[in-house]
């Protein structure tokens, strides 16, 4: 989120808590409107991102192709969006996702894992006992490296939204 939509947003707050005090039932509109952005942003996948998002890879999309699955980008599967969630207090509006590889692809990084296999060779002699036992491992390293796809991000939209929430909860309490 942009600093001065942060600091607008917070100037609101500030008129509304020195006029009145939130309410529940506010703070749960905010919410509705926090994770509504987000699905918004999965689903255009990020249109108006502040970065933009980089084509699926290559050999990626041939392989989603393969299977049948959905070509947009972060909605395979639609687990992210099932995964959002909201939650409201009386001063308090948040949402999020409880996927754990959200800030990866939310920022963006590098993901390094080992894969390693294990070969047993037995020999057994005529009365099925084992006579040598030769074991090999193998590694090997891969490296997946997840350009930044913003989903996180409160766009003007809902902002204004916001904005105006706020502001016809302060008309109508004072």
């Amino acid at each position: 989120m942009p600093e001065n939509y942060s600091k607008q947003i917070d100037a609101l707050f500030q008129r509304l808590k020195d006029k009145t005090s939130p309410s529940l039932s506010l703070m749960e509109k905010i919410a509705g409107h926090l994770k509504g952005n987000i699905r918004d942003n999965l689903e255009s996948e990020g249109k108006g991102s502040p970065i933009p998002w980089a084509a699926l890879n290559p050999k990626y999309a041939k392989q989603k192709a393969r299977m049948g699955m959905v070509q947009k980008i972060l909605t395979a599967t639609g687990a992210m969006e099932r995964s959002l969630y909201q939650r409201a207090t009386e001063t308090e509006a948040y949402a999020g996702t409880n996927k754990v590889q959200a800030p990866l692809l939310n920022f963006g990084g590098t993901v390094t894992r080992f894969s390693s296999s294990k070969t047993s060779k037995s020999k057994f002699s005529k009365n099925r006992k084992v006579t040598a036992n030769k074991k090999s491992f193998s590694s090997r390293q891969y490296t997946t490296i997840y350009p930044p796809r913003p989903f996180m991000y409160l766009t003007d939209y809902y902002r204004e939204m916001i904005e105006m929430d706020i502001k016809n909860y302060v008309r109508r309490e004072t």
